[in-house]
């Protein structure tokens, strides 16, 4: 989030904070002077120490609010922000109105954005001001009502001033936002295979995919704007579109052989029709359409059509390789030639061992009954070229019964360039891209092999955390590309000065951390920390430019001062700020040190104990059909009851627990609790309804998902269809296990749904090759439905294209009628949210459905 903050803020200066014209023009129409100025700077020394007392008592008055709370939690927190606050305040009243002033002030409207906080809490805070400080003024300026009307003027015009960057800020998050919206619309649009045609009323197109101009071999600029006949020949298309335009739901099935016009139909295509309507706008119709040549293709194999598969086959991407039972090779596509640089004259009738000597092992490992045929199988192996090379390869093999005894077909992919590829993002996942050094990830996985390796000796490792004195004014004012060079040339000096074997690595900005490993107990490690400072003072000669730096170390040994890379680097953080609070080039690490960073080992001991405490508990929030406002399901949401600090938010403990590997059992534990609810249900007489769980990556990744689902409903005798899985759709894109997971939990007779869908950058192509039912439309598409027509817009063709591909829909987030009566106009399925009501525990939900059983009964 920081890492996001920092560079929305480095744009909001470059668009707003520099654009002095603009500041100008906006303090001339405000009528903001000079004088005005003056009159607040000379007031200043007056009121500046009554700034404390109002920040105390308006922090008073935040905590009142609850919705407030959550941010205020944490004391250290509150202290922080009072401290900046009462820098706020205290600087409408400089009178200094420069560059610096609005840039701290966008930086504080953008994370009052990024915390949740609106525009109307502005507003509060201004009237609470003003009531605290007029009656103040009041007295300053005795009873001259003229006196006291100018100053009370200034103060309300450098408050608008303010409260203009706040709009200004407001406004470019969401512009980007929109933005970052119809990028990722357009991606869901190219991505999908399938032709896409949107037509206005009178049938003209209004705008196509690519994949329906590659089906015909056209350009954008001859489809769109033209009537869809002057496009395509395919009888009893037209009527077809009528029957179905500008009815929002409306849908048609089929196939029709399909041509250019003017030209005899020849493509066989399966063609989905769905009505659209948009508010009072002209009815539309959208029109997909799936190329059936593919079946085709496997129809003539599965024929024995030998002339159309060769046909095909020759002009595919991939190699293509028909081999017998003692695997010699049939069959030999031009692409397999160019792959294995042999011809097809020489492969034929050779055995397939000389392209692929370990193929066969892969093929007919797990083959049963040679009589039967078996599903796909797909695996890597290497692939040998005529000169004696090898290569990574990529092989689909099905095997198929014919008259004449069992015939592979193999489908080979070069994996050369991607692997070359899958390299070149381990280097970026793994190393810094300015300076070449590791960065925070590898140089966690270097300090936790060396930990492991210097348990056996009797030796020590060391950590520098070292920071950068005065790298932002330089960078400031001397502009990035010296601030990149200069930091370049630090980590080249730093790597010089150490031992072979010792690592420097970038943590980020302007951090470096080095890694010290192999140390004898005698070294003084504080003696390379100071060498290292001097090495750093040593003057920088860059573009004719002679800089000078220094820096700040924190230093923490293992095992002294802890047993893992987190709690380590944590530790050498900790005792760097102190270094750079007390003035010091350097500061080891001490146990009064890092009070703040012990919280989070804290918060993961008690994490930790709260599943053996059994201190969990399970929220439902009812899930509601949107046609017939029938209750249909609940989601299943953890919250943590601690014996000290009360409820804390799965927002404040989920990330902790993703992050220490914790979310595994955590996760498991909400299954099971899932399950015991649905029995205790049953057994009291309540009639089950399907309840929805998250799951989270790691859990795909090391949770024996599919065992625990299983013994769970085994455990407590549920039927698997009262159970739905929720995970993210960045999920079930990347991980390699998920199409298998889904599969054997569908046989559970568990369903699968894709959470916050909408937020990342999949197709719908993608997702439809997976078992999953549902999608959840993520809150940040809800929320805006009733001001914003281009949300509206996307929303609307997520559901239409959802109910094409056979996927129901559920909205999350929904808390009014307006966004209601949108979502069921645009035949979305099911909806939950505070419109009907919070997450509540199970006595307080059996209550609410009781109720609501009682008012649809009365």
């Amino acid at each position: 989030m920081m890492k996001s903050i920092d560079k929305i803020m480095e744009e909001l200066i470059q668009k707003l904070a520099l654009d002095e014209e603009s500041h100008r023009l906006r303090r001339d129409f405000l009528g903001f002077t000079e004088e005005d100025g003056s009159r607040l700077k000379a007031l200043h020394p007056h009121i500046s120490s009554f700034y404390p007392q109002f920040i105390d008592s308006f922090y008073q008055h935040l905590i009142d609010f609850e919705k407030n709370r959550c941010f205020l939690q944490e004391e250290a927190t509150v202290e922080f922000l009072k401290k900046n606050h009462t820098a706020y305040f205290n600087n409408l009243t400089t009178g200094i109105y420069d560059k610096d002033y609005i840039s701290s002030r966008l930086k504080i409207a953008l994370i009052h954005h990024s915390i949740g906080l609106s525009l109307q809490w502005y507003l509060g805070v201004y009237v609470r001001y003003l009531s605290d400080f007029l009656p103040k003024i009041r007295l300053l300026t005795s009873d001259l009502s003229e006196e006291f009307t100018s100053v009370v003027v200034s103060f309300l015009k450098v408050m608008m001033f303010d409260l203009g960057f706040a709009l200004d800020t407001q406004k470019y998050i969401e512009t980007r936002r929109l933005y970052n919206l119809k990028q990722y619309a357009e991606s869901i649009l190219s991505n999908i295979p399938d032709g896409i045609l949107v037509l206005s009323g009178s049938l003209t197109i209004l705008s196509a995919n690519q994949s329906f101009l590659k089906q015909f071999d056209l350009a954008t600029k001859e489809v769109v704007g033209n009537p869809i006949e002057k496009i395509l020949n395919a009888s009893g298309l037209k009527s077809r579109l009528l029957e179905v335009l500008g009815r929002a739901g409306a849908h048609s099935d089929f196939f029709l052989t399909i041509g250019k016009s003017g030209k005899e139909p020849v493509k066989q295509m399966q063609v989905i029709l769905m009505g659209m309507r948009f508010e009072e706008e002209e009815g539309q119709a959208l029109l997909i359409m799936k190329d059936l040549s593919e079946e085709e293709r496997l129809k003539a194999i599965s024929g024995g059509s030998e002339r159309r598969f060769r046909k095909l086959a020759d002009v595919a991407q991939s190699g293509i390789i028909l081999v017998d039972s003692k695997n010699i090779i049939l069959y030999f596509n031009g692409s397999a030639e160019k792959m294995f640089g042999i011809s097809r004259d020489l492969a034929l009738e050779r055995s397939l061992h000389m392209l692929l000597p370990e193929a066969e092992d892969f093929i007919f490992s797990s083959v049963t009954d040679p009589l039967e045929e078996q599903e796909n199988q797909f695996f890597e192996t290497q692939g040998q070229r005529s000169d004696g090379s090898f290569f990574s390869v990529e092989v689909s093999a099905s095997i198929s019964n014919e008259p004449s005894g069992p015939l592979t077909t193999l489908v080979v992919r070069d994996l050369t360039r991607p692997k070359q590829f899958e390299d070149e993002l381990l280097y970026v996942a793994n190393y810094d891209a300015l300076t070449g050094l590791p960065n925070r990830t590898q140089l966690i996985d270097l300090l936790s092999r060396a930990i492991s390796q210097t348990e056996r000796n009797d030796e020590q490792i060391a950590l520098l955390f070292l920071d950068l004195d005065r790298f932002k004014g330089i960078n400031d004012s001397m502009g990035h590309a010296i601030g990149d060079t200069l930091l370049v040339e630090i980590g080249k000096r730093l790597s010089h000065c150490l031992r072979k074997g010792d690592i420097v690595a970038r943590f980020g900005g302007d951090e470096f951390v080095i890694l010290l490993k192999d140390l004898d107990k005698e070294i003084n490690i504080e003696q390379i920390a100071e060498k290292i400072l001097d090495e750093l003072a040593q003057s920088f000669e860059i573009d004719q430019n002679q800089i000078f730096m220094n820096g700040s170390i924190g230093i923490s040994i293992y095992p002294n001062d802890g047993d893992t890379a987190d709690l380590l680097l944590r530790r050498a953080e900790a005792a760097m700020y102190r270094a750079k609070e007390i003035g010091n080039s350097y500061v080891s690490y001490s146990p009064e040190i890092g009070t703040l960073p012990e919280r989070r080992f804290i918060m993961e001991r008690d994490l930790r104990l709260a599943l053996e405490r059994e201190e969990f508990e399970l929220y439902f929030q009812p899930q509601i059909d949107l046609q017939t406002g029938t209750l249909v399901g609940a989601e299943a949401l953890i919250r943590w009851r601690h014996p000290e600090k009360g409820w804390i938010l799965p927002e404040q403990f989920i990330p902790m627990a993703e992050s220490t590997g914790l979310i595994v059992p955590i996760g498991a534990w909400v299954i099971r609790a899932a399950c015991n609810q649905i029995k205790l249900w049953k057994d009291t007489g309540f009639d089950p309804i399907r309840l929805t769980v998250n799951v989270s990556v790691k859990q795909f990744e090391r949770g024996r998902l599919t065992e625990t689902f299983e013994s769970s409903l085994i455990e407590y005798g549920v039927d698997g269809r009262f159970l739905e899985m929720e995970v993210t759709e960045s999920v079930l894109l990347k991980h390699s296990l998920t199409a298998d997971n889904l599969r054997d939990l569908l046989r559970l007779g568990i369903r699968t749904s894709i959470d916050d869908f909408g937020t990342g950058y999949s197709s719908l192509s993608s997702l439809k090759k997976l078992p999953v039912y549902k999608l959840k439309i993520d809150r940040s598409f809800v929320t805006p439905l009733q001001e914003d027509p281009d949300i509206r817009a996307i929303t609307n063709a997520i559901i239409t294209m959802a109910a094409a591909l056979r996927l129901k829909t559920i909205a999350e987030g929904v808390e009014t009628q307006e966004q209601f009566d949108i979502l069921k106009k645009l035949g979305c399925d099911e909806i939950q949210g505070y419109y009907f009501s919070t997450p509540l525990p199970n006595l307080e939900f059996l209550k609410w459905v009781q109720d609501r059983k009682s008012i649809e009964g009365s």
